[in-house]
């Protein structure tokens, strides 16, 4: 379920608030090579229809993203996991034929990056990697760690917030049931 609100009335004249609400699903694919350690990802996200605010003939389409993506673990053993990253993500709610593919890819958006587990009685991670968005202007390290007791985590990740803010901080809490 997807939620927007851009403002809690509509503009003079029109009926209705400025809050939208659709649905959307995410799918994804995940291949386990024969390289032992190594797995490859596909994800589309934000799979559904548009947002109506006040006025279907101006519905806005969801951020629809293709994100590919491969891991591989340099270590996996009983208390220590290593594991390196690249992915990237395109946009794809607003393809274009007319536009040249080279022109396309410009709009990609790349992440590198490394994680490091200790799996104890309580399991503790360090992340450290790198972005490029060059369309947005984001470039730079980020970093993030999480923490984890039996079937709890908390995740807490730093990266470059472009012209808007230094940075972007995010946090996450999940429990596997």
């Amino acid at each position: 379920l997807r939620y927007a609100r851009l403002a809690p009335f509509g503009a003079r004249g029109e009926q209705g608030k400025g809050i939208a609400t659709t649905w959307a699903v995410d799918l994804g694919l995940l291949y386990q090579s024969p390289l032992e350690g190594l797995a490859l990802g596909l994800n589309v996200q934000n799979i559904g229809p548009k947002r109506t605010y006040i006025d279907a003939q101006e519905a806005d389409p969801l951020s629809r993203n293709l994100r590919v993506g491969t891991a591989y673990d340099i270590l996996d053993g009983k208390y220590t996991k290593l594991t390196a990253a690249w992915d990237f993500t395109k946009t794809i709610v607003d393809l274009s034929p007319d536009r040249p593919w080279k022109e396309e890819l410009k709009d990609v958006v790349h992440h590198l990056g490394m994680e490091y587990w200790y799996l104890g009685p309580a399991s503790l991670a360090l992340r450290g990697g790198y972005v490029l968005d060059e369309v947005g202007n984001i470039k730079g390290p980020t970093y993030g760690a999480g923490v984890g007791y039996r079937k709890i985590q908390f995740d807490f990740a730093m990266e470059p917030g472009g012209d808007l803010q230094n940075f972007n901080k995010k946090f996450s809490l999940s429990a596997v049931f």
